[in-house]
């Protein structure tokens, strides 16, 4: 599956200089698109109208972009008037995304949509919706314990639902739910913890104590995410494990995004 990140850029006019200052501090892999307010405004209107014609694979497909950051140019009133509107979608603005951590927390939640968007865009099948959810497990663990464990029992329940559209739907919106809870150092101290657990068969004693500090230097605010995480993938390497290797937490699909995410020490 190949897919681009598409931001949205929201601006009252057809012209704005956010278009430009973004664009030069973009990562590598995400792209911008020019979105006006009426766009937006329009496109939330038809998802959430009393008497939806939509159906859910059209609902699935509607928004052209996999996230949204509202320019300077939109007015304090009418960017709280639409922050509520679309909670599925990515959403942020020039000020919050110029702080490290938002930054981090935004583009990574646009690159997740992007890769759920793909999904969505082809065949949808049981198999790869569950497929999906399993290869986010930690890095969803990451972001919030319980709303993940809240997921579980949505996923379990898919064959319940009328379609597999209408599934993904209610599913889309959890995951970004999800994403949308800061990581913190303690969930990626469990995360790192259970990852810790696969390998513990394979190392001597003195390894395992190794490992076991590096985490807690982590968790204490002495080492940046990259230390753990390194070395948790040297010894994925040296003792291969299909179930780990899939797993967004350690191989996120954009390496822009595992870039910022593991050179992010303040957490």
């Amino acid at each position: 599956m190949t897919y681009s990140p598409l931001i949205g850029v929201l601006t009252a006019q057809s012209r704005d200089s956010a278009m430009t200052r973004l664009a030069a501090d973009l990562p590598s892999g995400f792209r911008l698109k020019h979105i006006t307010v009426q766009d937006f405004t329009s496109l939330v209107n038809r998802e959430h109208a009393q008497h939806p014609s939509l159906t859910s694979r059209q609902k699935l497909t509607l928004w052209p972009v996999n996230g949204i950051i509202v320019s300077q140019q939109v007015s304090r009133t009418e960017y709280e008037s639409l922050s509520g509107p679309a909670p599925s979608l990515p959403l942020t603005d020039e000020t919050a995304i110029a702080r490290p951590e938002q930054r981090q927390q935004f583009l990574e939640s646009v690159a997740v949509r992007a890769e759920f968007d793909a999904l969505c865009d082809g065949e949808l099948t049981a198999n790869r919706l569950m497929q999906f959810h399993t290869c986010y497990k930690y890095q969803l663990l990451a972001h919030s314990q319980p709303l993940y464990r809240q997921s579980g029992p949505l996923v379990a329940g898919m064959s319940d639902w009328p379609s597999l559209e209408a599934f993904a739907l209610a599913y889309r919106s959890k995951l970004m739910e999800i994403l949308s809870c800061p990581a913190t150092r303690e969930n990626h101290t469990n995360v790192l913890m259970h990852i810790q657990g696969y390998f513990r068969p394979h190392l001597s004693g003195q390894q395992r104590q190794a490992l076991a500090a590096l985490i807690d230097n982590f968790r204490r605010g002495e080492l940046p995410l990259s230390a753990p995480v390194a070395e948790l993938k040297r010894y994925l390497s040296l003792y291969p494990h299909s179930w780990l290797s899939s797993q967004r937490y350690l191989f996120p699909r954009l390496p822009s995004v595992a870039e910022i995410s593991l050179q992010t020490e303040d957490l």
